[in-house]
């Protein structure tokens, strides 16, 4: 039985005393196991007190609860059935790091990415009146997605409505990164309101000692409140304005604040926003002091800024030799400064470093707009949070061929962070983009090298790379030439073995490749790896002559993206074309189906992307590819 199995029902009963212990054993739960496995610590530190007195006060697995981010579900997910999983958070075959329905009914909906829970509170609002339903419905959602354009349209629409809804603003002055923007200024000024509601507790301290005389004036004090307040708190003018009542702020480390406003909104009723003040990192000193390096940790406590050597370090450095060179480079992201290399170039070059919060599409737009100028724009966004931004990248970029550079870091297989994050359908969707040239670098030289053909390319070009440099790219420390639309050999047998084993590569992938061709050259073939460097365009002169040179071997393709759309069936299509016996070829990748959380190489192994699957897959084929000749 979990240390935790049953409280949620005793909660509603449950002393102060009671709950102020409960957050405590949570709060010591997840840093204790996060610790272990890694995870999202300071998100999830922050909303203890908010859970549980949001749960003192309605039932998860009855009512609509939508945490928004989904990486701060951590206590909602222990309070829920999942204390005894709880140590395999994020491990191949354990608990998701996100709500995901299929683990419990208390996760009536999947966040893993930012901004969309208003809408879906908005959703099922009007379910609950088609249904006759009587479910109450919240979102919890933090400040920095809350900035997000997908928040507002929802807010314009959920206004109209006389629906119950709650929205929670979890407001603690970041995303992961620092939040930045005009709403954010907002925010501040509605956290003011703490001054006057201490300044109103210490005089109404005072008058009750006063006695009777002191209540004669707090009555008459009544009238003027109202313009004493005013005259200190916006009141949340914006969200009245909307359709929206403001409930606030208030404290979101205080159980009983949160479960006085969450009770007082179902009182009000209509839509109803409660904006609570919070801290990152809440009751954990490393975190507190330094929230965007908790945000994600690895087992152990690893921090989540780049990783030396890493592709992410590897563009920052390199923005900031060309920015040196070139005056017309700026550097774009969207809340995530950090985890996308760009620090250094933010510090070298201020005034040519733009952080836009989490708003992908305004990133995108803005960024055509400045290449429309003759600017040069990188725009750096993480491969799963560009797919909201697949319009603008079509429209503002690749149909008027605006010259601006779209990178897209942790590409390929994402680990942990599960299917909202894996960054698989990158190179199938940018496949689709007219115009565009699109390199995936195996190792840091070839970024370096593609980065500084992009800053002078006249065509828009995206640089896709995953998180982490494979092992086997350390090795390759010496510079590199790079020309568009050209790959090179990455390996050849070099004895007179005869070649059975082509395999045709790009990205990182190139390395499992060579892998499986150094396993198969132990068992007598001869093998070839081509590493393509480049989807769009397509080395296709090269893969003709590959096919046609090795017309007795195998043919493997690997990418680390989604087979449907992708590389391989670049590949297969050039073969078919040229007559060159396509049904030799085996394409390696991702197929049609969620790719859960696991460590890259689990998930490697599971889809038959690591180099003992590669040489696997080629010598069952080998005898085959022969009979096509």
């Amino acid at each position: 039985m979990g240390e935790f199995d049953g409280v949620l029902a005793r909660l509603k009963g449950m002393s102060a005393d009671g709950k102020k212990d409960v957050c405590e054993r949570l709060r010591n739960r997840i840093i204790d196991t996060v610790s272990s496995t890694g995870g999202h610590l300071a998100s999830n530190l922050g909303v203890v007190e908010l859970t549980v007195g949001l749960y003192s006060v309605i039932d998860p697995f009855y009512d609509k609860v939508i945490w928004d981010v989904g990486h701060q579900c951590y206590a909602h997910k222990l309070l829920t059935g999942r204390d005894d999983s709880f140590d395999t958070l994020r491990s191949s075959g354990g608990i998701s790091g996100f709500p995901m329905s299929s683990e419990s009914p208390a996760d009536c909906f999947e966040t893993g990415h930012s901004s969309t829970s208003v809408s879906a509170a908005a959703g099922f609002a009007r379910a609950r009146r088609l249904s006759g339903g009587d479910w109450r419905i919240c979102a919890v959602i933090g400040d920095g997605a809350f900035g997000s354009g997908m928040v507002f349209e929802a807010l314009n629409d959920a206004g109209q409505l006389t629906d119950n809804i709650t929205v929670i603003l979890n407001d603690n002055g970041m995303s992961i990164s620092p939040n930045v923007g005009a709403f954010h200024r907002y925010l501040i000024r509605l956290r003011s309101g703490r001054r006057y509601i201490k300044a109103k507790s210490r005089v109404k301290r005072a008058l009750d000692k006063m006695g009777g005389f002191g209540r004669f004036v707090e009555r008459r004090m009544e009238r003027v409140k109202g313009y004493m307040r005013s005259a200190v708190v916006p009141e949340g003018e914006l969200f009245t304005d909307l359709g929206w009542k403001y409930i606030g702020p208030i404290d979101g480390h205080d159980v009983s604040a949160v479960e006085d406003a969450v009770q007082k909104a179902e009182l009000i009723g209509g839509p109803v926003i409660i904006h609570a003040i919070t801290k990152k990192g809440h009751g954990y000193a490393p975190a507190e002091e330094n929230p965007s390096a908790f945000h994600g940790v690895g087992p152990a406590s690893d921090l989540a800024a780049p990783a030396r050597g890493s592709f992410s370090e590897c563009l920052g450095k390199t923005l900031c030799e060309l920015g040196a060179e070139n005056g017309k480079i700026v550097a774009v992201c969207a809340a995530m400064v950090g985890g996308t290399g760009l620090m250094p170039f933010a510090e070298a070059f201020p005034e040519r470093y733009f952080d836009v919060g989490i708003a992908e599409e305004h990133a995108v737009t803005m960024s055509a707009a400045m290449a429309k100028t003759g600017l040069k724009p990188f725009i750096c966004l993480y491969s799963t949070f560009s797919q909201r931004a697949y319009d603008q990248i079509l429209h503002d970029i690749a149909l008027p061929g605006n010259a601006a550079v779209l990178c897209l870091d942790r590409g390929g297989a994402s680990g942990r962070d599960g299917r909202t994050h894996q960054g698989i359908y990158d190179l199938a969707f940018m496949n689709t983009m007219p115009g565009f040239i699109l390199a995936a670098p195996c190792d840091t030289n070839e970024l370096k090298a593609m980065a500084r053909l992009a800053s002078v390319s006249d065509k828009p070009f995206a640089l896709r790379y995953p998180a982490k440099v494979p092992a086997g790219a350390l090795t390759a420390a010496s510079p590199c030439e790079v020309e568009t639309g050209k790959g090179v050999i990455a390996f050849e047998s070099k004895n007179d073995l005869p070649v059975r084993a082509l395999f045709i590569t790009l990205g990182v992938t190139v390395f499992e490749a060579v892998k499986a061709a150094e396993l198969l050259e132990s068992k007598g073939y001869g093998a070839v790896v081509f590493n393509a460097r480049f989807l769009k365009p397509i080395d296709r002169d090269a893969v003709i002559r590959l096919l046609r040179d090795y017309p007795d071997s195998a043919v493997v393709t690997a990418e680390d993206g989604i087979k449907a759309g992708g590389f391989g069936e670049q590949v297969m299509r050039i073969a078919a074309e040229e007559g060159l016996c396509a049904d030799r070829i085996i394409i390696s990748g991702f197929p049609d189906v969620p790719v859960g959380h696991a460590s890259v190489a689990e998930i490697y192994r599971e889809f038959g992307l690591d180099g003992e699957s590669l040489a696997k897959a080629c010598l069952e084929r080998i005898e085959r590819a022969g009979e096509c000749s």
